[in-house]
């Protein structure tokens, strides 16, 4: 793809959580690639969001790469203003840092609770106050729907089951959140989101635990972070869509047993 020439062929400026690695590396990339600006957080993964954020440049782009501890509600909501001091105020927001820490009911601990409550769920509604404030203080009257907020998620918010105990939690609150701030915030900002499957091989799998859960969908595989990066094409493209989640699981969340 040819470099960019100049900032006013940018699509606009986006800020995703978590894009020093897996899908949310692939997403701030591919944005990048289609003339996005880019807000890259990350906490721990530098070196991945070094490498992001040289190859955008080398490509033409523009990127800033912002570190926040997403358990920190201080550093959480000064990622917006950063970003709109050094790149420019986000049109994007892309909620995809997440931690996915197994638990049962039986076995939750404190402090692995507030964790993942804190990361998967009070981060994202932080940061999507903050990035609605920040809208709110603009002039919107011509650019009605024009801002977008995308919640990543997981297929486990329609099939529920008591493994993954408390990550499950804060993703159905996440789930539930788009729906409820999609109508908060209209019509100035959409808000939607995406529910995975299987797309990446996790930290609690083998390589054949992980192929095994991809063949045991009703299509028999995942989906891809390309696949996922489509869908976030899409609904910045439906301007009449807010308030939905789109699950990308090749069928899992609608298997049953007889």
């Amino acid at each position: 793809m040819s470099p960019l020439k100049n900032m006013s062929e940018e699509k606009g400026i986006a800020l995703i959580t978590g894009a020093g690695k897996r899908i949310g590396h692939h997403l701030a990339l591919s944005l990048s690639h289609e003339g996005w600006a880019i807000g890259a957080h990350y906490n721990q993964s530098e070196n991945g969001v070094l490498e992001l954020s040289e190859e955008i440049k080398r490509r033409g782009g523009r990127v800033i790469t912002l570190k926040a501890d997403l358990k920190n509600e201080a550093e959480v909501i000064s990622l917006i203003s950063k970003c709109e001091k050094e790149l420019g105020l986000p049109s994007l927001l892309i909620n995809c840092a997440s931690v996915f820490h197994k638990d049962e009911l039986q076995t939750m601990e404190g402090q692995v609770f507030d964790e993942q409550m804190a990361i998967n769920l009070k981060a994202p509604l932080l940061l999507s106050q903050a990035f609605a404030k920040a809208h709110n203080d603009v002039s919107v009257a011509s650019s009605k729907g024009q801002a977008n907020i995308i919640n990543i998620t997981d297929q486990r918010v329609h099939q529920l089951n008591p493994t993954f105990f408390s990550y499950t939690l804060t993703k159905v609150g996440l789930s539930t959140a788009t729906t409820t701030m999609a109508q908060a915030l209209a019509p100035n900002i959409r808000v939607n989101a995406i529910a995975p499957g299987p797309v990446l091989q996790s930290i609690h799998q083998t390589e054949d635990e992980f192929n095994n859960e991809c063949e045991g969908t009703l299509l028999g595989h995942g989906t891809t972070p390309e696949e996922i990066f489509e869908t976030v094409k899409f609904i910045l493209n439906t301007k009449s869509l807010t308030g939905e989640t789109i699950t990308l699981d090749g069928g899992q969340h609608l298997k049953w047993s007889s």
